[in-house]
């Protein structure tokens, strides 16, 4: 029996996207073994900075592949709104540093989200997020901080 060309070409597409996938496999997992054994014989500090330079690679692979699907309140977009974010901390008076304080978090981090260079992982922001969540970030409207003095 022989293969249309259309068939011939999808198939050669399918076995080069299959060779692909093989070689990425094989990188991922020379790189998880490399990284490690950095790790076990790395000090404190430095295990530390490789955990958030991978958490970094986790949020931008996440970030491509369009982000994370969480369940949001109906008529909410899956998208973070950094400027939303920011609206909501300083409705309530707070700088970055008060607000990573008050959840336990890094001034830091907040501040990539809010600059829109870092999109907060629901597993790893979840404090950041049920602030907003919990301080107006799906409401229509944010309460002044004067509003209740």
């Amino acid at each position: 029996m022989t293969q249309e060309p259309n068939e011939r070409i999808a198939e050669g597409y399918t076995n080069l996207l299959e060779g692909y996938f093989n070689k990425i496999n094989g990188i991922t997992e020379s790189y998880k073994e490399r990284v490690r054994a950095e790790f076990s014989a790395a000090n404190n500090q430095t295990k530390r900075s490789m955990l958030e330079g991978l958490e970094q690679i986790i949020d931008d692979v996440e970030i491509a592949l369009g982000g994370i699907p969480t369940k949001l309140p109906a008529g909410s977009s899956l998208i973070f709104d950094p400027q939303r974010a920011i609206q909501v901390r300083k409705a309530k008076g707070l700088t970055l540093q008060q607000l990573a304080d008050a959840i336990g978090s890094n001034q830091a981090v907040l501040s990539r989200y809010e600059t829109g260079g870092r999109y907060p992982n629901p597993k790893r922001a979840k404090n950041y997020l049920n602030w907003l969540v919990m301080n107006g970030y799906f409401s229509s409207e944010i309460p002044d901080k004067n509003k209740f003095k």
